[in-house]
């Protein structure tokens, strides 16, 4: 990887992904709120301007062609158009804490992960929202390396 790519993406570069053509996506390039595109010559840009107050995160690429994208800031999903670098809302939830990394399903039901990064098994020590330790997402929805075991008074 050439110096001025790498110098292209900021410390929040996140959510890769490669089409069958190739190029590769990630968030972050140039700015946060972009999807910076890598073409297979190495050539790279920024390809989409996400909405004002939009940060992206996870990237999938679905069986359309087209990319969804996990805005954690804004609590909602996006869908790209790679042919003409549309943006519009897939799902906008204002109870999701922020969500991170997407996937779709055989049944092309679209999963996002969810991380309470604030209070996600928190401990009567460490919140106000809680008394005791809270783990309300199931194992595959945490973050690695949380593990949630309520009976032994917490996640490590």
């Amino acid at each position: 990887m050439s110096a001025e790519f790498a110098a292209g993406f900021t410390g929040g570069i996140e959510g890769p992904c490669c089409n069958a053509d190739g190029v590769l996506y990630a968030v972050n390039y140039g700015r946060e709120g972009t999807i910076g595109r890598v073409l297979p010559d190495g050539t790279a840009d920024v390809f989409v301007e996400l909405p004002e107050g939009s940060v992206g995160n996870g990237i999938v690429l679905d069986a359309d062609g087209t990319l969804l994208v996990a805005d954690y800031t804004a609590h909602r999903v996006l869908r790209l158009g790679v042919d003409d670098r549309s943006v519009t809302v897939v799902a906008a939830e204002p109870r999701m804490h922020q969500p991170n990394d997407i996937a779709i399903g055989p049944d092309r039901r679209v999963y996002a992960s969810d991380p309470d990064w604030a209070h996600d098994c928190a401990s009567s020590g460490g919140s106000t929202r809680t008394a005791r330790p809270r783990c309300s997402r199931p194992a595959w929805a945490r973050p690695t390396g949380s593990r949630c075991r309520p009976t032994a008074g917490g996640c490590t």
